[in-house]
C-alpha cells in the first residue's frame, strides 16, 4: 500500500493491525507504529506516510468483533453502531471470476466506515484468465492518479453494496482497496518471493522494527540462551518452520500431513553456517527457530539438535504484553540471523529472508515440502 501510493504521488494512510485468521478478535487493535519505525521509513523514502489515527479519532476501546449489518444475507450478527458510520467508496481486486468484493468487517468496524464496492478494471489485472488474482502496480497507480486518473475506471457498475445499504463509486479524494496482497509490477505473480521486487527493495527493506520491540526480543534471546543481562546477542541462524495449513502441501500421489522433516531444515542451516564462515568468516553455534507447531514431539525434537526456541508459556508472554507479541517477537527474532532457513511458500519466511539479507547481509534459503 506504501509502495502504490508512492507510485501515485497519495500520501499513504495505514490503518492499524486488525485481528484475522489467526488470532483471536480478543487481541485488539494494534497500531502500525507500534510495530515497524515509522521515523526511519519516512526519512529513507523522503515520503510522509500517515497513520489512521493521524486522520481520524479511534475509540480507545476500538474492538474488532461485533460488526454490523442490515443484510441478514451477509452471515454477520446485526447490532448497531455506537456511531453513524461513514460511508465509502472503495475498489474491490476481486478477480473477474468472483462476484463478492474481499469484505474486510473487522476494519470496517475498527475504522467506523462503512464501505460500498467497485470491481477494478480489467487492464489493472495481470493476465485475462478470470481468476488470476494478480493485479499490477501501474495500472492502479493509473487508476488513482491524483486529478487525472484513467479513463478506465469511471461509470463501472457497483461490485456490492455496503453493508448497511449505500452504493457510493469510489471514492477519488481517499483512494482505498480491499486486498493489497496480490500486487505485482507486472513481470510475474506473487512477486514477494523473488529477489527484484519493487515494493520490497522500494518500501519493505526500510521497515525496521521499532526499538521497544527490539529491546523485548533482545531480553528473550538473552534467556533462551541463558546470556547475562545486557550482553550481547551473538550471531545467529534463523529458522521458521511452517506447519498448520501447510500439512496439505504434498507432492503428488502424497496424503496430508506432507511437512518436510526436521532433519531437511538442520541439513540446510549446516549449510548455511559453512557459506558464512566460508564468505564473511563468522563461526556460528546458536541456532533459534519459530514455529506455529505446538506438538510437544516437535519441540523435543528441535531440542535434540540443540536448537533454542521461545516457551510464551513460560515466559506468559500473552498475559504480560498481549496476544499480539509471541507472534511479533517470534518474527523480530528471526530479523536477527546472519543465515536464514524459511519454508517456501511461506510469505511470513519469505519476508524474514529479506530482512536477514537486507539488514545483516546474511544468506537465506528454504526447504520446500513439495519436494524430496
Amino acid at each position: 500500500m506504501v509502495y502504490l501510493g508512492h507510485l501515485s504521488r497519495r500520501i499513504p494512510i495505514v490503518p492499524p493491525f486488525v485481528p484475522q485468521s489467526h488470532i483471536s478478535s480478543n487481541a485488539g487493535i494494534l497500531a502500525f507504529g507500534d510495530v515497524y519505525n515509522l521515523t526511519n521509513l519516512r526519512d529513507a523514502l523522503k515520503y510522509p506516510i500517515l497513520e489512521w489515527s493521524d486522520v481520524k479519532i479511534l475509540s480507545p476501546n476500538a474492538s474488532a468483533g461485533q460488526r454490523v449489518s442490515r443484510r441478514a444475507d451477509e452471515g454477520v450478527e446485526l447490532s448497531t453502531f455506537t456511531a453513524e458510520p461513514e460511508p465509502f467508496g472503495c475498489w474491490s481486486l476481486r478477480q473477474p471470476n468472483l462476484n463478492i468484493p474481499i469484505r474486510v468487517p473487522r476494519t470496517e468496524k475498527v475504522l467506523n466506515v462503512d464501505m460500498s464496492f467497485t470491481r477494478v478494471p480489467r487492464m489493472a489485472f495481470l493476465t485475462d484468465n478470470p481468476g488470476d488474482p494478480n493485479t499490477r502496480f501501474p495500472a492502479l497507480a493509473a487508476l488513482i492518479a491524483p486529478e487525472y486518473p484513467h479513463p478506465d475506471g469511471r461509470n463501472l457498475p457497483l461490485l456490492e453494496p455496503s453493508l448497511l445499504g449505500a452504493k457510493l463509486p469510489p471514492e477519488q479524494q481517499l483512494a482505498c482497496f480491499d486486498f493489497l496482497y496480490w500486487m505485482t509490477s507486472g513481470f510475474a505473480g506473487y512477486e514477494i518471493e523473488w529477489r527484484w521486487s519493487l515494493a520490497w527493495n522500494t518500501v519493505g527493506t526500510h521497515l525496521t522494527f521499532t526499538d521497544s520491540l527490539m529491546d523485548i526480543t533482545k531480553g528473550y534471546l538473552r534467556r533462551a540462551l541463558s546470556l547475562p543481562e545486557d550482553s550481547a546477542v551473538p550471531p545467529m541462524i534463523t529458522i521458521h518452520i511452517r506447519r498448520g495449513d501447510f500439512r496439505n502441501h504434498c507432492k503428488s500421489g502424497a496424503k496430508p500431513p506432507c511437512y518436510a522433516p526436521l532433519t531437511r531444515y538442520r541439513d540446510l542451516a549446516e549449510k548455511l553456517q559453512r557459506q558464512i564462515f566460508k564468505t564473511q568468516n563468522i563461526h556460528v553455534t546458536s541456532v533459534f527457530v519459530a514455529s506455529d507447531e505446538r506438538n510437544l514431539t516437535f519441540w523435543q525434537e528441535i531440542q535434540s539438535f540443540g536448537w533454542t526456541y521461545f516457551n510464551h508459556t513460560t515466559e506468559r508472554t500473552t498475559e504480560r504484553l498481549g496476544e499480539w507479541y509471541p507472534i511479533l517477537i517470534d518474527k523480530v527474532a528471526l530479523s536477527f540471523g546472519v543465515s536464514f532457513v524459511g519454508t517456501a511458500g511461506s510469505t511470513f519466511s519469505i519476508l524474514n529472508a529479506r530482512r536477514v539479507e537486507d539488514w545483516n547481509h546474511g544468506v537465506a534459503d528454504y526447504v520446500d515440502p513439495m519436494k524430496g
